[in-house]
């Protein structure tokens, strides 16, 4: 079962900072809502401009957990970037689904090198938009979290995404170049 939705990242202010569509697929994974987005039939914006992306974008986002997943792919397959953003956890109501990001992040690149990145803007966002402590407390966890998780190759980052990439493929009647 597939069906459209669209995907809206948020700020805590509730600034709109990227906005994409995506097929809502099937995932048995307990907490977590998949998608995926095809570059050539799914529109993406980021700050209400069009948004270019790599063909295929497969993403996990947390309904219990501040994680959000989203695994970055070539034509062929190739994952060329994931970045896991620490945010409240997703809801989904009708054909929306929304997260705010909380600015911190784990990015992983295709050759398995990572990196955590906006440190500074979560310091500033935290003051200006006013993050509770436990807010606080709960990104900071959750970026180790993301981190033991993507060290020990655990769900999202065992290889989930590209298995869900080549099944909806496969469905559609279509293969990775």
């Amino acid at each position: 079962m597939t069906r459209l939705v669209t995907v809206y990242k948020q700020k805590f202010n509730g600034y709109e900072s990227r906005r994409f569509q995506a097929e809502l697929v099937d995932w048995p994974e307990p907490g977590w809502i998949a998608t995926l987005s095809d570059a050539s039939i799914h529109p993406s914006f980021k700050a209400n401009r069009p948004a270019y992306t790599t063909p295929y974008v497969v993403y996990f986002l947390s309904t219990a957990r501040m994680l959000t997943t989203s695994f970055y792919f070539t034509e062929t397959g190739e994952l060329q970037e994931a970045q896991c953003d620490v945010a409240m956890p997703a809801t989904i109501d009708g054909d929306s689904v929304r997260f705010v990001d909380l600015e911190l992040d784990l990015i992983i690149r295709g050759d398995g090198s990572h990196y955590l990145r906006d440190f500074h803007e979560f310091a500033e966002h935290r003051v200006r938009m006013g993050y509770s402590d436990e807010m606080v407390s709960g990104a900071r966890a959750a970026l180790l979290e993301a981190l033991r998780l993507f060290r020990n190759s655990t769900f999202p980052f065992d290889g989930a995404a590209r298995k869900l990439l080549e099944r909806e493929l496969a469905i559609r009647g279509k293969a990775l170049s």
